[in-house]
């Protein structure tokens, strides 16, 4: 790639990964336009800057559930503040979500066939504006963890999951389940966050795997650089891409994604049809 292409890859990558639209879907399109393979080093390196971002971005929220976490198993029942029964319970779905969306990741070594396949590309992309336009018109709820049952949070993880496929959003497709179960929006989000954690370090260990077994290739500064370049820019973009889902889950909703999702998955036939 050369080093326009590399920030724009950069970009869309750390872009997509947070906005409910399969940011591997989008680095197979880019692949696809710009006529270039998958780089092990470069995919290292831009999964590591969107890890950055969500644990920058979600840093206060961390914060507190690790000391209210703390403070709270230092307290006896009696005396234990609300703030803490609130985020043992924030701490209990997440640690009850995270087990199966580990494991589920771990299955996509055995998916990685499919992201090649723009006509599947296509498909999930259409799947996945279905997954996150419905449980927006749903009837909505405000339910807290203390409030969702060990069944919501499998469905949470199993949502997140669908991400093993090109075109299907972990954050979207989270996201969508957690509301469609009544969850509220905010915390919703909140919760998708930082399952999304736990689901890149597996992603990178993929990467490190996939470096280990082939290599590095020709490596050479102006490559070397235009990877640094995509990490940097997936990093700023995925904090954008965050920003902008708080805003619009607090405001009118994420549904109008789905329609970006059924655009994608025309573009995505086309290329396809005439490849």
């Amino acid at each position: 790639m050369s080093i326009l292409q590399s920030l724009f890859y950069g970009l869309i990558s750390g872009l997509t990964e947070f906005l409910p639209i399969s940011s591997q879907a989008h680095q197979t399109l880019l692949n696809t336009l710009f006529g270039a393979d998958s780089e092990h080093l470069r995919n290292l390196l831009i999964h590591g800057g969107m890890l950055l971002a969500v644990v920058t971005c979600c840093g206060t929220y961390i914060q507190r559930l690790r000391r209210d976490s703390r403070s709270g198993s230092r307290r006896s029942r009696k005396k234990s503040h609300h703030s803490d029964r609130r985020t043992a319970y924030d701490l209990h779905l997440i640690k009850s979500a995270t087990l199966p969306m580990v494991i589920g990741m771990l299955l996509s070594a055995f998916t990685g066939w499919m992201q090649n396949n723009l006509a599947l590309v296509a498909l999930f992309f259409v799947i996945n504006g279905i997954l996150i336009y419905i449980p927006e018109h749903l009837p909505q709820s405000n339910k807290d963890a203390s409030q969702m049952s060990a069944l919501d949070s499998f469905l949470i993880s199993l949502g997140g999951l669908g991400s093993i496929f090109p075109g299907i959003s972990r954050v979207g497709v989270g996201y969508s389940c957690a509301i469609a179960r009544g969850g509220d929006k905010e915390k919703s989000l909140n919760w998708i966050l930082i399952l999304s954690i736990p689901a890149l370090f597996v992603i990178i260990i993929f990467d490190l795997i996939g470096i280990v077994t082939s290599g590095f290739g020709i490596v050479t500064f102006s490559s070397v650089f235009g990877c640094i370049l995509s990490a940097i820019a997936a990093f700023g973009a995925a904090c954008c891409g965050i920003f902008l889902m708080r805003f619009m889950t607090a405001r009118s909703g994420v549904s109008a994604f789905g329609y970006y999702c059924w655009g994608a998955a025309l573009l995505s036939l086309i290329l396809y049809l005439t490849a």
